[in-house]
């Protein structure tokens, strides 16, 4: 009889301590827009703001977006943006992220709710589905639909945002093509010393419009006494 207790007490230690593992290693909610914080790609598409397709860059904290007429690149640490426009090299520095770095620049710092929803192939990527909550505390909430290729890291090669009074009354989706996973060129993010010299657009052969030359003050014709 003792050796029956003495048996039940050790096999109930024995499942104690194969459980306490499993509850500390159990998985805490990532943000799975930091799953790859190195890449470049082109972005199909968008969630928020202008939907047509431009490359984008992320070096860490630092995302650059590509646009017609003009690149930005956003610290998704601190939301500092600088924009330059390829016509003039006029440089500009704002506090608000460029639009084309959402949800990236949404996420920081905000609780992140993750629940599975299968498995798809995305443009001949197998991925996980998840429907992800952003919550930005005392703000709102934003839902969203990601596929995350399993082949790529776990990067959301495609996104989907349901409609919200909060960023639109529309579905939008986006999708990533030609994606890289890696560091990209670290001059895509540095800002301008001259906010004056005109860059050239990414994949241009053509030199952009340089400044005008400084205008040399036109000598008096008042006589000197």
């Amino acid at each position: 009889m003792k050796t029956l207790k003495t048996f039940r007490v050790a096999s109930l230690l024995l499942a104690l301590c194969l459980a306490l593992p499993a509850i500390a290693e159990s998985p805490k909610p990532q943000n799975p827009f930091e799953a790859v914080r190195e890449f470049s790609a082109t972005m199909n598409g968008g969630l928020i703001g202008t939907s047509s397709d431009g490359k984008v860059y992320r070096s860490g904290d630092l995302m650059r977006v590509d646009l017609a007429t003009e690149y930005m690149v956003t610290d998704l640490a601190t939301n500092a943006t600088f924009a330059v426009l390829y016509s003039t090299g006029l440089c500009l520095e704002g506090s608000v992220p460029a639009g084309r770095t959402y949800p990236f620049s949404l996420a920081r710092g905000a609780k992140i709710d993750l629940v599975g929803r299968g498995e798809e192939t995305v443009d001949n990527h197998p991925a996980k589905v998840k429907e992800v909550t952003i919550t930005q505390e005392g703000r709102f909430e934003v839902k969203l639909t990601i596929w995350e290729a399993k082949d790529l890291q776990g990067f959301p090669i495609k996104m989907r945002r349901a409609a919200t009074k909060v960023v639109g009354s529309k579905e939008r989706e986006v999708l990533y093509t030609d994606v890289h996973i890696g560091p990209p060129d670290p001059a895509l993010f540095l800002k301008p010393k001259d906010c004056g010299a005109a860059p050239r657009a990414p994949g241009s052969h053509i030199p952009g419009p340089q400044p005008p030359a400084p205008t040399t003050p036109a000598k008096s014709s008042t006589s000197q006494n």
